[in-house]
């Protein structure tokens, strides 16, 4: 008996309102794999947008029949109503014939024990329903029907279909246990595979002439390459049995002895392993970088002591000795002019050093600059005074606010030096440290 009101009913106490409800139904039949199937409203009444298949109800009817409260309710011949303050007590019976006779004669089929019936004038008359006959179970599902009277082909329709399936497909054994398969072994001495067997035999409904070399076996492994120890009984993948495509049981494989693993093998294979990740290649080749560049760095350093003498070398032709002057004036705040032009560096100090250095690669950009203890130069106007020096191309020296300024050029690298008296032993050992902090 269906009454249509009682769905939006519980619909409504579940979800809020109809629609919501609706969506939910919408998304179960994608959960189910349907594909055909659209929900527009919960009593099944006619609506353009209200479609469904015979699969996807196939699909529908097989989920609820897990539910022991659906196949008792589906499977009722008849339930009496107990009485109410409206109404006495009443007794309902099921409208699918197949069930019972009470309502229409003849078609009752042995097995059927569940089912449900539903019409409206779009649709004809439906019916899904199941039946349970000597330990197999089939499905029929029949739309459109047409019906007068006593005279319903869902009822017919459906009674052929299991009468078909019954005489034309069988239970047939597809899985023993007596099968075996191959699994090859790693980290083991004693053995290189072992053999695996389904955990249960297995049966599936097939066309009564099918033959065993028409059946699919596809034996999917957790690992083509088991590592040892294996222990007996141990799942180690799965057996599926196929039939034009279509799935008919899948089975556990398991193992069919122990097998031992090698305390050697299983070693090695933890260090490859190890070394095999992507974050210990990469550390591996940092430590590398990091050895070679150890090297380089070693090696550079002498290179630049070695330079450092060159540049010294050069600054140091010709060596004179700056005339004495006396310190900045108060009035001006700068040096007294330098009668002779200076021709290098001179080891003595006529008043306290002071000096800056700067370190320009072979593009004339300032790499390190020191400005010493002179308060009036910083570092930008170090890098200035040196690059002046080095677009003018001056290498030989020239004299202005400070006492005397130098470049030299030593295999790509230009040292610019403003020299304020300062000793020559100081001057090369900022030059190594300048030049260090370049690299």
């Amino acid at each position: 008996v269906s009454a249509n009101e009682a769905a939006d009913i519980l619909a409504e106490t579940v979800s809020g309102s109809r629609e919501a409800f609706v969506e939910l139904m919408n998304q179960r039949a994608q959960e189910l794999g349907c594909t055909g199937t659209h929900f527009a409203n919960t009593n099944g009444l006619h609506d353009v947008n209200h479609y469904t298949t015979a699969y996807d109800i196939y699909l529908f009817f097989r989920e609820a029949m897990k539910h022991e409260t659906f196949m008792t309710i589906t499977g009722s011949v008849a339930y009496e109503v107990p009485a109410t303050n409206k109404s006495e007590a009443r007794e309902l019976h099921t409208t699918n014939s197949l069930l019972s006779n009470w309502r229409i004669l003849d078609y009752l089929y042995d097995g059927v024990d569940c089912g449900k019936t539903g019409s409206t004038p779009e649709a004809g008359y439906c019916l899904v329903s199941s039946c349970l006959r000597d330990g197999k179970r089939l499905v029929a599902v029949v739309l459109g029907a047409e019906g007068e009277g006593t005279h319903i082909e869902s009822f017919s329709e459906s009674a052929r279909l299991y009468d078909y399936g019954y005489n034309n497909f069988s239970k047939q054994l597809v899985v023993s246990t007596e099968d075996v398969f191959r699994q090859p072994v790693a980290l083991s001495k004693e053995t290189d595979c072992v053999m695996l067997y389904p955990a249960e035999n297995a049966e599936a409904f097939l066309p009564s002439d099918v033959t065993k070399d028409q059946l699919e076996q596809t034996v999917t492994l957790k690992n083509e390459v088991a590592d040892a120890p294996i222990t007996r009984g141990q799942e180690m993948g799965t057996l599926t049995i196929s039939y034009n495509g279509q799935v008919c049981v899948t089975v556990p494989l398991l193992a069919q002895a122990d097998v031992s693993a090698s305390r050697f093998l299983v070693a090695k294979a933890a260090v490859e392993e190890f070394l095999s990740r992507t974050i210990v290649k990469v550390a591996l080749v940092v430590l590398v970088l990091l050895v070679i560049l150890g090297g380089v760095n070693a090696m550079s350093y002498q290179k630049v002591v070695r330079d450092a003498d060159r540049i010294l070398a050069l600054l140091s032709e010709n060596r004179g000795v700056f005339p004495q002057q006396t310190p900045p004036d108060d009035r001006g705040g700068k040096p007294g002019p330098i009668p002779v032009l200076g021709h290098g560096i001179s080891p003595e100090t006529p008043f306290e050093s002071r000096f800056f250095s700067v370190l320009l690669n072979e593009k004339g950009q300032v790499l390190q600059s020191d400005t010493g203890q002179i308060a009036a130069v910083d570092d930008q106007s170090a890098g200035e005074m040196a690059q002046a020096v080095w677009s003018s191309g001056n290498a030989s020296g020239f004299q202005g606010d400070y006492r005397y300024i130098r470049a030299a050029e030593a295999e790509g690298t230009r040292f610019i030096f403003v020299d304020c008296g300062r000793s020559l032993s100081n001057f090369r050992t900022t030059l190594i440290a300048s030049v260090l902090v370049a690299l």
